[in-house]
């Protein structure tokens, strides 16, 4: 969705990107979940969770600083377009591959 947000490069309306959002969301926490290490112990815990934290805070900040650096130069809005079909296509496959 946020891969063909990026190609078409319209702006969605707030409150229907909120509940984008909200939906997918739903879907991610539960991934993350049975995910969750079988043996549940405080120790398990903790370093699952500080793992999931620092490893999405990292890929935010990398794609917020890329996405920068990739508008200051001439061909920026392609290049983001580019990636934003990249996201879409990987997007669509993880799905028809789960």
């Amino acid at each position: 969705m946020f891969g063909l947000a990026i190609v078409i490069q319209k702006p969605i309306p707030e409150a229907i990107a909120l509940i984008i959002v909200g939906i997918f969301a739903i879907f991610h926490g539960y991934a993350h979940g049975e995910a969750f290490p079988a043996e549940q112990t405080i120790i398990f815990f903790l370093a699952y969770g500080v793992g999931i934290v620092v490893s999405t805070a990292g890929l935010n900040i990398i794609a917020t600083l890329l996405s920068f650096i990739a508008l200051r130069s001439e061909r920026g809005e392609l290049i983001l377009r580019i990636l934003g079909i990249l996201i879409g296509l990987a997007g669509i496959y993880f799905l028809l591959n789960a």
